[in-house]
């Protein structure tokens, strides 16, 4: 890390006056002061690390801040001279919070080594105080300024209420995923590490897939907006986390948008529905089986995409019954289908939806939805297949509708059998 890094680093430090001190760190380390730079780095992280209780204690009413200071303001007026509570404050906040994680803690207990050498004169050896190298005090600086003095004191345990309110405050405005990303990464996901990105994790999928609570139904949506955000940052580390404490993440609640929610969440990330345990996919499989919508998008439950195609061929097409497709399932399986090179069962699947029509009016808004949009795409094959529906199902040719609609598909059918092409004889039915 050069000298231009370590100053965009510096106007990144959250606390106004730990980035005073930490000038004067740098000012020591661009004058090749290397000793002084060291010294006062550990006093800047341990003023730093003060600062952040004292917010964490007065604007988040964070207990386990206040208790930390009160033991911290004990020690110290048990004996003035001593630097016992700055030991004991860096034990106290990596044990009892989450601002430190490990490596944070061990780079603390590394940097705390080197100041004590260099400020504490060694009588037995040649050089009386350790002179430390620039490349070891860079390293130094760069570790303290990216695990701990940029980063800004929020989501403890006890202020995670703070972070879902600040969720809710914005999701009027913060409407599209990509924005709302952009604004919960810069304001907090850049400044937390994993430990504490997982805590969150949790408790937002117990908000969503939980409690029913009125809170927690009114922002349903955009905690489940999180979530997924969260997955698309740290998906494998996530997904493993679902794995690691599968019976938290299997504690779900058998509600309409909860089940909605889930099986859209298994639907992006099939290995999450496998992490469930059996009473959870019980739950799930029932609510897909009694819903058309739920089951067009229940992907994870079928050995390929084809395979799942198919299956909701035969699911949605009964001898009895058939089940319109609405914009929402062709959205999604358009979608589906690109992503899978899986166009022409897609295509047929529409086409089969339309050819079943049981009304004049099923038959209008399914040409509207499922043909309509999709004729340009069409090649002779499916063609055929329009044709031949419409011929074989009067509640198709016999609608008011039947000949205009016909019109639009015999202007892009001739592009590929031709304008001399003898509807009339082939398929009697398909009058326009």
């Amino acid at each position: 890390m050069n000298s231009i890094s370590l100053d965009q680093y510096t106007e990144k430090i959250y606390h106004i006056r730990t980035k005073d001190y930490f000038n004067e760190v740098l000012q020591s380390y661009v004058n090749g002061s290397y000793r002084s730079a060291i010294v006062m780095l550990y006093s800047v992280v341990i003023c730093d690390l003060v600062y952040k209780l004292k917010e964490l204690a007065e604007r988040y009413d964070d207990d386990k801040a206040t208790q930390i200071l009160d033991e911290i303001k004990v020690i110290r007026e048990r004996d003035e001279r001593s630097s016992e509570w700055e030991n004991k404050l860096v034990e106290f906040v990596y044990e009892r919070t989450n601002l430190l994680e490990v490596q944070d803690y061990t780079n603390i207990q590394h940097l705390k080594q080197h100041r004590n050498l260099s400020a504490h004169p060694v009588l037995d050896q040649m050089d009386i105080l350790f002179n430390p190298n620039r490349e070891t005090v860079r390293a130094h600086m760069r570790n303290i300024l990216e695990g701990i003095l940029i980063k800004p004191p929020i989501l403890s345990n006890e202020i995670i209420v703070s972070f879902v309110e600040d969720i809710a405050s914005v999701k009027e405005t913060l409407v599209q995923e990509g924005v709302l990303e952009r604004y919960l990464t810069a304001k907090y996901f850049n400044h937390i590490g994993l430990l504490l990105e997982k805590k969150v994790f949790r408790s937002l999928w117990k908000f969503v897939f939980k409690l029913n609570n009125p809170q927690c139904l009114e922002n349903r949506e955009v905690n489940f907006k999180v979530l997924k955000i969260m997955i698309h940052r740290r998906r494998q580390a996530l997904l493993d986390f679902i794995e690691e404490e599968k019976s938290h993440f299997s504690d779900i609640v058998d509600f309409e948008d909860t089940i909605t929610y889930l099986v859209d969440i298994c639907t992006l990330y099939p290995s999450i529905y496998n992490s469930l345990e059996e009473h959870a996919k019980v739950i799930l499989t029932t609510a897909i089986g009694n819903s058309n919508s739920l089951f067009i998008k229940a992907v994870f439950l079928s050995e390929t995409v084809g395979k799942h195609f198919e299956l909701i061929d035969n699911k949605i097409h009964d001898i009895e019954f058939t089940y319109t497709l609405v914009q929402e399932d062709i959205s999604f399986l358009e979608s589906l289908a690109a992503e899978n090179g899986c166009d022409n069962e897609f295509y047929e699947l529409l086409i089969k939806n339309f050819a079943e029509s049981q009304s004049f009016n099923s038959a209008d808004i399914r040409f509207e939805n499922c043909i309509l949009p999709y004729l340009s795409n069409f090649e002779r094959k499916e063609f055929v297949l329009i044709f031949e529906a419409i011929n074989k199902n009067s509640q198709i040719y016999y609608r008011r509708k039947s000949k205009s609609d016909n019109n639009i598909i015999k202007e892009y059918s001739d592009q590929i059998f031709g304008e001399n092409f003898d509807y009339p004889t082939e398929y009697p039915n398909f009058e326009f």
